[in-house]
């Protein structure tokens, strides 16, 4: 009769060690959705299965949202493993790119305030012929 008592002990133990593990496997699956769909975010929903394990799973159906939904379209390819990507697309207007030949605008450290005061004049100028809906003509610089 002991060794039926040691035998349920063991099988107690084993059965307790695969449950905790297997809570663990069940509250990374997010962070592995997102790892494997490429998601710009997968630290953060990292750190966020983490708090639904110490939160017992409470937030776990919204970071499972999260990781599985992509902003921006299609999913990219897979990489190997291992590999990381910069996650930092562009965003926003991109910056004017220089045109061959036209000369990019310079400051000019040492104008006139009397120039300045003309041009913030013609600016003043053709800010009220524009609010006036009034034919503007451009004035060329000397």
């Amino acid at each position: 009769m002991i060794v039926l008592d040691y035998l349920a002990l063991v099988l107690l133990i084993v059965c307790v060690v695969m449950i905790f593990y297997a809570f663990l496997y069940v509250h990374e699956l997010p962070y592995e959705a997102a790892v494997h769909r490429n998601h710009p975010q997968q630290e953060a929903i990292y750190v966020a299965c983490w708090l639904s394990l110490f939160t017992l799973h409470a937030i776990w159906p919204l970071v499972w949202i999260w990781a599985v939904s992509r902003e921006g379209g299609a999913v990219a390819p897979a990489l190997p493993h291992g590999e990381k990507t910069d996650h930092a697309a562009p965003r926003g207007l991109p910056l004017p790119t220089p045109q061959p030949g036209v000369p990019l605008p310079t400051p000019q450290p040492g104008a006139a305030p009397a120039d300045l005061a003309d041009r913030l004049a013609r600016v003043e100028a053709q800010l009220a012929a524009l609010q006036n809906n009034t034919q503007i003509t451009p004035s060329r610089e000397a």
